[in-house]
Order: C-alpha cells, then sequence, then structure tokens
C-alpha cells in the first residue's frame, strides 16, 4: 500500500485530451478476489473483448481517444463523477482507506461493448483501470442502487 500513496500523491488528473499516447498501468486494480468488479473472474471472451479495445487504441492519443463514438453517435468512452455511481460503487470507493479515494472525484470508463465496462482513474496520459464491470452496474444511477 505505501507504493501506492506515494504514486498517488505525485500524480495530476487530466480531464482534457491529448495529443499524449495512451498509456495503462495496473497499479490501482481492485484485487478482492471476492469484489463485485474484479478482473479475477474474465472469461475468454472478456479477455477478447478486453484485448480488442486495448488494440483499438493502443496507437491513439487521449485526444483521439476521446472523440470515439458508438454507431449510434454517442461518446464511446467518458466521465463520470463519483457522486453518480451507484451506491455499492460509491461506497467500494469510499472502503479503499488509500488514496484512490482522493483520485475518484470523477472516474473514467472505457466502453468495452454494449454492456461490458473498465472504470478506473485517467491521470495525464495514462489510464489506471480499477474495476471490470461485466454487467455495467458499476454507473448505474444513485437511486437504482
Amino acid at each position: 500500500m505505501g507504493a501506492r500513496q506515494s504514486n498517488t500523491q505525485r500524480i495530476r488528473r487530466s480531464k482534457y485530451g491529448s495529443d499524449d499516447p495512451f498509456r495503462l498501468s495496473l497499479i490501482f486494480l481492485d484485487s478482492d478476489p471476492e469484489g463485485p468488479w474484479t478482473f479475477h473472474n474474465l472469461t475468454d471472451d472478456d479477455m477478447a473483448a478486453i484485448g480488442g479495445l486495448l488494440a483499438e487504441i493502443s496507437y491513439m492519443s487521449w485526444s483521439e481517444i476521446d472523440t470515439l463514438k458508438t454507431p449510434e453517435g454517442k461518446l464511446k468512452h467518458g466521465w463520470r463523477e463519483a457522486s453518480q455511481l451507484g451506491r455499492r460503487a460509491f461506497s467500494r470507493l469510499e472502503d479503499f482507506g488509500d488514496n484512490r479515494t482522493e483520485l475518484a472525484d470523477e472516474l473514467f470508463r472505457f466502453r468495452v461493448d454494449d454492456r461490458r465496462r473498465i472504470w478506473g482513474f485517467r491521470v495525464e496520459n495514462t489510464f489506471y483501470p480499477l474495476w471490470w464491470d461485466p454487467e455495467h452496474t458499476v454507473g448505474k444511477d444513485r437511486n437504482q442502487g
């Protein structure tokens, strides 16, 4: 946990696109194998879908990623205020007991497909995955639970 805290103290979150290339760091993964949105239970199909997403964005800048759209014309990836998360997700953030909570005024989510999402922190040009959301439940309105 000490390494996590020192890392969070040095980084600044940026909400704005840049020409910097996409980077990925796994230091903030919710590593509880019994957690509700763990990466521990990925299926082969999940792995293929995540691999497809990463292959798509690996050579992109954040400015390019920020403008990707779904076939329906909605932004494909984006920000969500922590206060807009479902109660269970918001409580999970508060329970970490480390500096992730301080970074979590807003989370960034990657839309893997119509249902599945990867939620995490976006700091400068690096995405830090936190949760695998195979059933699209993290971002539920707070009133929905």
